[in-house]
């Protein structure tokens, strides 16, 4: 289910969702509810770039705009329930609606991503949870995905 409180609109880097009024802490935004796609599967260009990963080698997809929130480093939502992008802390009017795309992601593809998000602590280059400074787990601690917490023990 999509947040009514979400708008997609023109980001710095292409296009992003947006607060159209404040966001508690906590609040679902978007889920990922689509088709469940394997490591084999036909994937196309968008579906690599826009599936969330929940196993070793299983993506989903969104029905609704999940896929379309952009990554920080810095981000104000986080993963909750292995397909919930929920709010980690309260999101202002206007806000754009980030997430670290490394709280989901492994890197056994080889998968990896420029970064351009302009924060002080950006990366410039995201691979997956792996590759995750330590320090940035222990901040995001509660939005990481459980698979990728139970892969990592």
């Amino acid at each position: 289910m999509d947040n009514p409180k979400v708008i997609e609109k023109k980001a710095k880097v292409g296009k992003g969702l947006f607060a159209k009024a404040p966001i508690k802490k906590g609040e679902l935004i978007a889920s990922f509810d689509g088709k469940i796609l394997g490591w084999n599967a036909p994937w196309n260009r968008y579906q690599l770039s826009h599936a969330i990963q929940f196993e070793k080698r299983k993506w989903r997809l969104s029905k609704g705009f999940a896929d379309k929130i952009n990554h920080s480093c810095e981000p104000n939502c986080g993963v909750k329930n292995l397909f919930d992008i929920v709010a980690m802390r309260n999101i202002k009017r206007g806000e754009e609606l980030t997430w670290n795309y490394e709280m989901t992601e492994d890197n056994e593809t080889g998968w990896s991503m420029r970064c351009h998000c302009g924060a002080k602590s950006c990366r410039k280059v995201i691979t997956g949870y792996r590759n995750m400074p330590l320090a940035v787990r222990k901040k995001y601690k509660g939005y990481i995905s459980q698979w990728l917490l139970d892969e990592y023990r």
